[in-house]
C-alpha cells in the first residue's frame, strides 16, 4: 500500500518517542476497549448526569455531552443548553459546576460547549449564535472573546497560539463549507480549504428529486426528504485535526486528506486508499418504502409537538402519493462518504474511521496512520461494556488513555459515564 504524505518528516529521535507498544496494538484485527474501573468510581451518575434525560421540541438533547482533558488530566464535561460545566479530577472523581461570567457582569444562561484548550491554558469554547467565541481559564474566568461571522462545527487548537475552524455559509442556492485558521491574539483568519455544495433541499429554485414541500394554511412550509435519499445527504463536512503542529483536513466526500503548516501553507494532498461505500438501487427502495410507511402512520406528526389537524393529514397524504410515484425514479446507486471522523492520539498517530454500516455491531474500521504518514494497520473499535459512539468530541487521548464519554450497557438508571479506556 502506498504511502499516504500526511505530515512532513520528523526526526528520528521524535519517531523513538512513539511506543511500540501502541503500534502493536494499532496493526491488531480487533482493538478492544478496556474500562479503567477505578476511574471515577465513587460518582453518582444519576444526579451528576442528571440532564441526560432532557428534550427538546421532542428531540433527545441530553445526550449532546462533550469534553476536554486538561493538562494535569483533569476532565471538563459540557452540557447543551445548560449554564454550567463539570470538572473532574484527573482520577475522575467529581469536583464541582461551574458557570462563566459574561462581560455584562451576568452569568451566561447557554453555555456553548468547550471546544479545545490552548496551550497557554486557555479554554476555547465553540461559537455562539452570534458568532462569539469565549475564552477561558481553567476555572472559568472569561479572558476574551473572538468573533467569527459564520456558523463552525468543529474547532481544535492548532499551534500555541491559534485555532482551527471548520465552519460554513449559506449562499443563494449552495452551501459553502470551509477550514479557516484563526490567530488567539489578533482574531485575524485565513481560509485555507474550501468548496460548495448544492441546497440540500433545492436546486436552482426547485425541490430536488425526493424532496417534498407543503405550505400549510398559517403559511408554515415544511420540506421532507425520504431516506432513500438521506444517506445523499450525509454529513459531509470537513474533518479536522492536528498532528506535529501541522492542521490535517479530510474531506469525507472525496477521501482526500490535506496538510498545511502553521502558516496555512499546503504541504501535502492525497487520497485514502479504500473504495467508496455505496447505497444500492434495492436498499434505497426499501428506505423509500420505510419512509412511506411512517408517513402513512396515523400517529406521525410532520412536525414535532404539533397536534395532527386535518389539514396535517392532508398534507400526510400528498406526500405519501408523491413518494409512491417517484419509487420508479429510483434507478443510481448513493454513494456514502469515505470517513466518519479522524482523531490523533497522543502519540500523534492518525486515527480514520471509516463511514459505519446499518449493522456494524458496535465495531467500527479504523485505519491508523503513523506521525511520518505511514500506514500502521486497518483495525477496529470494539467495546463490551459500552454502546460506542465514535467522536471527537467525545473522545480525547490523554497520557496513554482514551479519555470518554459513552453509554454503559444494561444501566441502572442513566447510562452515560465518563470513562477511561485502555486499548488492547
Amino acid at each position: 500500500m502506498k504511502k499516504l504524505m500526511l505530515f512532513v518528516a520528523i526526526s528520528a529521535t521524535s519517531l523513538l518517542l512513539s511506543a511500540q507498544d501502541v503500534k502493536t496494538i494499532y496493526k491488531q484485527s480487533s482493538i478492544n476497549l478496556i474500562a479503567d474501573t477505578n476511574f471515577g468510581q465513587g460518582n453518582d451518575w444519576n444526579t451528576i448526569f442528571s440532564s441526560y434525560n432532557e428534550s427538546m421540541y421532542n428531540h433527545h438533547i441530553g445526550k449532546r455531552k462533550s469534553l476536554v482533558v486538561l493538562p494535569d488530566g483533569s476532565v471538563i464535561v459540557s452540557h447543551v443548553y445548560k449554564n454550567y460545566y463539570t470538572k473532574f479530577s484527573a482520577t475522575g472523581e467529581f469536583v464541582k459546576e461551574f458557570g462563566v461570567i459574561g462581560k455584562n457582569g451576568k452569568r451566561i444562561k447557554e453555555l456553548e460547549p468547550i471546544a479545545c484548550v490552548l496551550k497557554n491554558e486557555t479554554l476555547v469554547t465553540m461559537a455562539d449564535k452570534m458568532g462569539t467565541v469565549y475564552c477561558l481559564d481553567f476555572d472559568g474566568n472569561l479572558k476574551k472573546t473572538l468573533k467569527l461571522n459564520y456558523s463552525v462545527s468543529q474547532i481544535i487548537a492548532f499551534g500555541s497560539n491559534k485555532i482551527a475552524a471548520v465552519g460554513w455559509s449559506l449562499y443563494k442556492d449552495k452551501f459553502r463549507h470551509f477550514v479557516a485558521i484563526v490567530d488567539y491574539n489578533t482574531n485575524k483568519e485565513k481560509i485555507v480549504w474550501d468548496y460548495f455544495e448544492d441546497d440540500k433541499f433545492t436546486y436552482n429554485g426547485k425541490l430536488k428529486p425526493f424532496v417534498y414541500t407543503y405550505q400549510f394554511e398559517s403559511g408554515c412550509i415544511i420540506n421532507v426528504a425520504s431516506k432513500a435519499r438521506s444517506s445523499a445527504f450525509s454529513d459531509k463536512k470537513p474533518r479536522i485535526s492536528c498532528v506535529n503542529n501541522n492542521l490535517v483536513v479530510a474531506d469525507p466526500a472525496t477521501g482526500n486528506i490535506f496538510t498545511y503548516n502553521n502558516s496555512g501553507t499546503l504541504l501535502s494532498k492525497s487520497k485514502l486508499p479504500w473504495t467508496q461505500n455505496q447505497v444500492t438501487v434495492d436498499e434505497q427502495i426499501a428506505l423509500h418504502k420505510e419512509s412511506i410507511s411512517k408517513i402513512r402512520d396515523k400517529s406521525c406528526s410532520l412536525i414535532p409537538g404539533m397536534p395532527i389537524s386535518a389539514e396535517m393529514n392532508r398534507a400526510k397524504q400528498i406526500f405519501a402519493s408523491k413518494m409512491e410515484a417517484d419509487l420508479k425514479e429510483i434507478t443510481e446507486p448513493i454513494n456514502l462518504p469515505f470517513l466518519s471522523t479522524i482523531i490523533n492520539d497522543n502519540k500523534n498517530n492518525l486515527l480514520i474511521f471509516e463511514y459505519p454500516t446499518a449493522d456494524n455491531d458496535n465495531k467500527f474500521g479504523v485505519w491508523v496512520y503513523d506521525n511520518g504518514g505511514k500506514v500502521v494497520g486497518r483495525s477496529s473499535f470494539t467495546c463490551n461494556d459500552f454502546d460506542l459512539e465514535i467522536i471527537p468530541s467525545k473522545m480525547v487521548f490523554h497520557n496513554g488513555y482514551l479519555y470518554s464519554l459513552q453509554n454503559i450497557k444494561n444501566a441502572n438508571g442513566i447510562p452515560m459515564r465518563l470513562v477511561r479506556f485502555k486499548l488492547q
